[in-house]
């Protein structure tokens, strides 16, 4: 180290060492503005699921489970070929994703018919399927309020049994999604 200092005194008329440099240069990777935002706009593209159970505990946003860092990626490169746009780096994609809080994972209770009448967009909100949502909403509020009538039922009388079942998780059935044509719209 003595020896780079006195090499770099020498090289100077006045003997002095040339200014410490370190810092002083710029990134070798530098994305533009607007290539980010073309990334950045490509993941709002993606519609987010409601985090029922613990909304009021983060501010975490979720993206349906069918998705994950390597496929939105890829359908981002993707994207950015059929456009023409240049692409970010996978690692600077997952670091906007992490600086967005976004999440993946299956949802622990299954959606019902109100999540995909949100999902749809003003122009596709027709009168038969806000017809239709209005009385899946009356129907849900009487299955709420019978279970509650039920459960107090079974609490006065000991001769009364009243039992609730999750199905989902008790028949087999297959995995649905509330949405998934997500990207197609």
């Amino acid at each position: 180290m003595l020896r780079t200092a006195m090499e770099k005194a020498n090289r100077n008329v006045a003997g002095i060492p040339s200014p410490y440099k370190r810092g002083k240069h710029d990134p070798g990777v530098k994305h533009n503005n607007d290539t980010i935002t073309f990334a950045e706009y490509h993941i709002d593209s993606f519609p987010r699921v409601p985090a029922r159970w613990c909304r009021k505990d983060t501010k975490k946003e979720y993206l349906e489970s069918i998705l994950n860092k390597e496929k939105m990626y890829t359908l981002y490169k993707e994207n950015c070929s059929e456009l023409k746009q240049k692409c970010i780096s996978k690692t600077t994609y997952r670091e906007l994703l992490i600086k967005k809080n976004i999440g993946f994972h299956i949802p622990k209770k299954d959606q019902c018919w109100c999540h995909h009448f949100e999902q749809l967009k003003e122009n596709e909100k027709t009168a038969e399927k806000l017809h239709d949502y209005e009385i899946h909403i009356r129907r849900k509020i009487a299955a709420m309020e019978e279970k509650k009538i039920d459960s107090l039922k079974a609490k006065r009388d000991e001769h009364y049994v009243s039992a609730n079942f999750d199905l989902e998780a008790v028949l087999y059935s297959p995995l649905l999604f509330a949405k998934p044509v997500f990207y197609k719209r």
